[in-house]
């Protein structure tokens, strides 16, 4: 059984096909695995933005890291614990 709701959907057929297609639609994964230090997120495999079709492919195509990367933003603030 599964105890950690990022690997198992991470790990899923349905979050395969996302990895793979979800750009066509405009969406890419938010929160990318080894990003933390740049989103402030570690990640979250089911968490993806709607950036629009052509921004969504480019962003593939670019093969970017991070949406703060690929938009030139700074890191994300440190949130409190």
């Amino acid at each position: 059984m599964c105890r950690h709701s990022t690997v198992c959907f991470a790990d899923s057929p349905e979050a395969q096909w996302l990895a793979k297609n979800a750009h066509r639609f405009g969406f890419i994964l938010r929160f990318p695995y080894g990003k933390h230090e740049i989103t402030r997120y570690w990640i979250e495999s089911w968490h993806y933005r709607h950036i629009g079709e052509s921004e969504a492919q480019r962003y593939q195509n670019a093969d970017a890291a991070s949406l703060e990367e690929w938009w030139g933003f700074e890191p994300a603030p440190q949130y409190l614990s």
